[in-house]
């Protein structure tokens, strides 16, 4: 979390095209550990440094939302949530990060930003929910992830892990 202005904003990442599960699609930044991450924290900041480019130094972390298994790559993602006390300068691996979306949380918190449409996943017909972020479609882990996070807003922060 960071502010523009007097505006509370997050940033999403657009996954470049690769061979890969994730491949083009809207992203938290995020990744795996690795042997030299002390914690699943430490991996969050070293991430966030690699990806977008900005200080972890200056990321105060405010807490952790519940962990969520995604199935289509086997992985278990921890989210962790911090605030960056300055306006951040991103430096986007482009390696990584085809493009950068920041995005007010008041959109987010926009119920006329939340949709669902069907989609065949695993072989099923499934409703899928997303929000309708300018042109693009947050969906999958990523929706999940913003899902929980909004609702700990709209409840003021009375998540037992915020």
């Amino acid at each position: 979390l960071y502010t523009r202005g007097r505006t509370w904003h997050t940033v999403l990442m657009k996954r470049p095209e690769y061979a890969g599960a994730h491949s083009n699609q809207i992203s938290l930044p995020g990744g795996k550990a690795e042997e030299s991450d002390a914690s699943l924290e430490e991996t969050a900041l070293r991430e966030i440094r690699e990806e977008i480019g900005i200080d972890d130094s200056k990321i105060r972390m405010l807490g952790k939302l519940s962990r969520l298994h995604i199935p289509v790559s086997g992985i278990e993602v921890l989210p962790v949530v911090g605030f960056y006390p300055e306006d951040p300068d991103f430096q986007p691996d482009p390696s990584e990060v085809a493009y950068l979306i920041e995005v007010p949380l008041d959109d987010l918190l926009n119920p006329g930003n939340t949709m669902e449409k069907f989609r065949t996943l695993m072989c099923k017909l499934v409703r899928v929910p997303y929000y309708k972020i300018g042109d693009e479609h947050v969906w999958g882990a990523t929706a999940m992830i913003l899902s929980e996070f909004l609702e700990v807003i709209r409840k003021g922060g009375s998540s037992t892990s915020l």
